[in-house]
């Protein structure tokens, strides 16, 4: 809409500017008298003469002829005809001074209207920098988001690393895409540790980044989830108990398909602990519930 503006804007002054130059170059347009008042010598208008050496009154413009000569001026007529006869320029020195004057005046006129051609070039690129501005902000809202959906958690019994584990849990945090575009070679990784339930400041466990070549391709609204960390049946008594919490860190790493060159990355870390019980009305069973908040350190998203 600003941009129609401004050209209209544009177009009407190029008008008036063109309407004022004609006006104004026909108003000044150099006359037969300016030019014979710059000439180095002064002009004598000479009546014409027939074949039979009589001279003829001059009556009208071309009846009358341009002369120079250093002497004085002679045989001027008078009146109306003194006035027709001074605006009539025949010579090839009188004919090229007009032509330079109207030149003059012109170029004059064709600045001005380059001028204008330029302020209109210039608004053009202004609009053209700010479209292309718009349109980055539009690819930054299109671009691929992967932000921090949910923890999740499931019973889990087996062997964990060597150990018989019954009765336990295993933990996993979900990524989502909330952008509108895919994004490309996406690696998660995750850690859990455990700290004491008192503990107010702490720092995630490290997790080792691996970089590969190629990652998963996750498109528009869906999830990225980490592998499940399960914990010991020891840990597990701890939680219940409340001696003990779990800290758990996850890290995204990947490509939008607007700037492949550029790594981003998102960051959470979640605080566990044990909230209480839930028992499923259909089967009885109780299970345990666990709160999860994102806090502390590492919360971050490119």
């Amino acid at each position: 809409m600003l941009k129609r503006y401004w050209l209209l804007i544009a177009a009407i002054i190029g008008g008036l500017t063109i309407v004022i130059a004609l006006i104004h170059g026909k108003a000044n347009e150099p006359q037969c008298n300016d030019v014979l008042a710059e000439l180095p010598s002064n002009p004598v208008l000479a009546p014409k003469q027939d074949v039979s050496g009589q001279t003829n009154s001059v009556t009208c413009q071309a009846d009358c002829q341009v002369s120079f000569s250093g002497g004085d001026k002679a045989n001027i007529p008078s009146g109306a005809d003194h006035n027709k006869a001074n605006t009539q320029c025949d010579t090839p020195e009188e004919l090229d001074l007009v032509a330079q004057k109207q030149m003059a005046h012109w170029t004059a006129y064709i600045a001005g209207l380059t001028g204008v051609g330029l302020a209109l070039l210039a608004g053009t690129l202004l609009e053209a920098f700010r479209a292309t501005d718009a349109a980055q902000q539009v690819i930054k809202g299109d671009r691929a988001w992967l932000c921090y959906f949910d923890t999740e958690d499931q019973s889990f019994s087996g062997n964990f690393f060597g150990n018989d584990v019954q009765n336990s849990r295993t933990f996993a945090v979900k990524w989502k895409n909330v952008g509108r575009s895919p994004a490309i070679n996406v690696r998660v990784f995750r850690s859990l540790k455990e700290i004491p339930f008192d503990t107010v400041e702490f720092e995630p466990a490290s997790i080792e980044i691996v970089d590969v070549q190629s990652g998963a391709v996750i498109g528009p609204e869906i999830f990225a989830v980490t592998e499940w960390h399960p914990i010991t049946t020891e840990t597990m008594n701890r939680l219940l108990t409340r001696q003990s919490k779990l800290v758990m860190y996850s890290r995204i790493i990947y490509n939008d398909i607007f700037e492949k060159t550029e790594e981003r990355f998102s960051e959470a870390t979640i605080v566990i602990d044990y909230y209480g019980t839930a028992t499923d009305i259909k089967t009885g069973q109780s299970s345990p519930v666990f709160a999860k908040m994102t806090t502390g350190p590492k919360q971050k998203a490119t």
